[in-house]
């Protein structure tokens, strides 16, 4: 095969993928910019305070979206649509048993903040937190273990990698959730170890969580069909950046500072190591 046909097929390919991609591309890029509008919403200069919630949750519904789409790109519908439907029923009913039982995460109570609650109980919001919580670090942990991709236990090590962002993305948002938007009240417990209020049973508890639901959605998050190879996907690193962005900014306009660190350090050790396994 000339030189000249392998280049002509390269394009071709090229072209293929952005003619498929662009509507993922276009959400990415209007996701981006309510993530844009959610974070001028913290200012009050901008006039934005006022819708701040609403922004919140477009940026909410159009993240979870658009991780959707993301992993579509590499599974059936059928698979991903299982992923999402297990992990937004079995988290969010978890989440409800928690705030009725204060059990596995602590004590605490919704504010009015968060929104329509389905059944009185769970806010309308939480089983897309967890769909986004979830999958994004799962999309970034894969990022970071590229370089192990073909390794025996390359799927043990990227369950635990997944649990361990999760855990530190909820460290992260928990903070940014309770003192900038009030989200919900936590109330106090004979637990010594808190961070920022909340228990620090409340990480373990999302850990184990996270745990329960790849115990379930592993075997639909494997590609099985053989098909084309596909480069690194970017989009859960760009949602992460985007999001300690924002919980950095939240942390800082009430004082938190220690909170705002840790933003600071999960954005740019996350950013190094994921860059790194996605080029090596």
């Amino acid at each position: 095969m000339s030189k000249r046909k392998v280049e002509h097929g390269r394009v071709n390919d090229e072209e293929s993928i952005l003619k498929t991609a662009w509507p993922d591309y276009l959400l990415g890029l209007v996701t981006l910019s309510s993530l844009g509008l959610a974070v001028a919403s913290l200012f009050p200069a901008t006039g934005l305070q006022s819708n701040g919630l609403w922004i919140d949750a477009l940026f909410l519904v159009l993240l979870t979206v658009g991780t959707t789409l993301s992993l579509a790109r590499q599974l059936p519908w059928q698979n991903v649509l299982g992923v999402i439907a297990v992990i937004a029923v079995i988290g969010g009913g978890i989440h409800a048993l928690g705030v009725t039982f204060s059990m596995p995460f602590g004590p605490f109570v919704f504010n009015d903040n968060a929104g329509p609650r389905i059944a009185g109980v769970l806010p309308w919001c939480i089983p897309f937190l967890w769909v986004a919580m979830v999958l994004t670090a799962r999309g970034v942990a894969r990022l970071m273990l590229r370089p192990w991709r073909k390794a025996r236990i390359y799927g043990f090590r990227l369950i635990g990698m997944t649990i361990a962002l999760t855990m530190l993305l909820d460290m992260a948002f928990d903070p940014f959730a309770t003192h900038t938007l009030d989200l919900w009240i936590l109330t106090k417990t004979k637990l010594p170890l808190t961070w920022h209020d909340a228990p620090i049973v409340s990480f373990i508890s999302w850990g184990a969580v996270t745990l329960f639901l790849l115990s379930f959605t592993t075997p639909a998050l494997i590609r099985k069909q053989p098909g084309q190879k596909s480069g690194p996907d970017y989009h859960p690193l760009i949602v992460w950046e985007g999001l300690m962005v924002w919980f950095a900014i939240g942390a800082g306009m009430v004082g938190l500072w220690t909170a705002l660190g840790l933003d600071a350090i999960l954005g740019v050790a996350v950013l190094f190591f994921a860059i790194r396994g996605a080029r090596w």
